[in-house]
């Protein structure tokens, strides 16, 4: 499952890395604070993810079957045989033009 806010959790584990250059003892606390934050925030970011799943993932299939035949129609690759049947009525005007041979 992909983390949209895989950059914020990642520039945790940045801070993480980047703390122990300056002072070993003193910023091994903020090292752990730093490791923590983003662990915190990737396991709420699934957690949300997961509880939306079950809860919404049944009704946006719903509403996306009850839209798809009338949204996207002209970036659709092909219409359905019922669109088409539709929209492909003869507006033709018919004159006999053999008399003109």
């Amino acid at each position: 499952m992909a983390v949209l806010r895989a950059p914020a959790i990642l520039s945790q584990s940045y801070l993480k890395h980047a703390a122990p250059s300056k002072a070993l003892n003193r910023n091994e606390k903020k090292q752990r604070d730093y490791l923590g934050d983003g662990l915190e925030l990737h396991a709420a970011e699934i957690a949300w993810r997961q509880q939306a799943s079950t809860q919404l993932l049944a009704g946006l299939d719903e509403y996306d079957d009850a839209i798809k035949n009338s949204i996207g129609l002209r970036i659709q690759a092909r219409l359905t045989v019922d669109q088409a049947e539709e929209i492909a009525g003869c507006q033709a005007i018919h004159r006999d033009i053999s008399l003109n041979f």
